[in-house]
């Protein structure tokens, strides 16, 4: 699978929007755990796909309530790719996928910093026409 373009739209929907809203959510066109397993990733791609567990995490949130969000597949794959160093490289990402387990107040309160990773990793590179 390539994953370069669909994590960068999800980066660049990130950028627009400036939260996980709806536009960010139908960004993740792809699964980000088969996409954190391939090997050789770029740094941006891996960024993108470690965000994506976030947004699928906090989709369900949003469709259900944060205890339903805790015994979804979502959450699984966002445990499975913490347990197994994934996201490793980006340690606010990482603390967000942590924050996920302690509370929804802990894991809204660590986006931000999220966000501000995007800007800092992102923000300065040339939309390709093809994103």
């Amino acid at each position: 699978m390539d994953a370069v373009l669909p994590t960068r739209r999800l980066l660049w929907a990130v950028l627009d929007e400036e939260d996980f809203g709806d536009a960010v959510v139908e960004a993740v066109a792809f699964d980000p755990a088969v996409v954190l397993r391939e090997e050789g990733l770029d740094e941006v791609t891996r960024l993108g796909a470690s965000i994506g567990l976030l947004v699928n995490f906090n989709a369900c949130i949003d469709n259900a309530d944060y205890e339903s969000a805790l015994r979804s597949s979502e959450y699984r794959a966002l445990q499975t790719a913490l347990e197994d160093g994934r996201c490793s490289t980006f340690p606010v990402v990482e603390a967000a996928l942590r924050a996920a387990a302690a509370s929804e107040q802990l894991f809204y309160e660590a986006l931000p910093a999220v966000y501000a990773e995007v800007c800092f990793r992102v923000a300065g590179q040339q939309r390709s026409s093809d994103v």
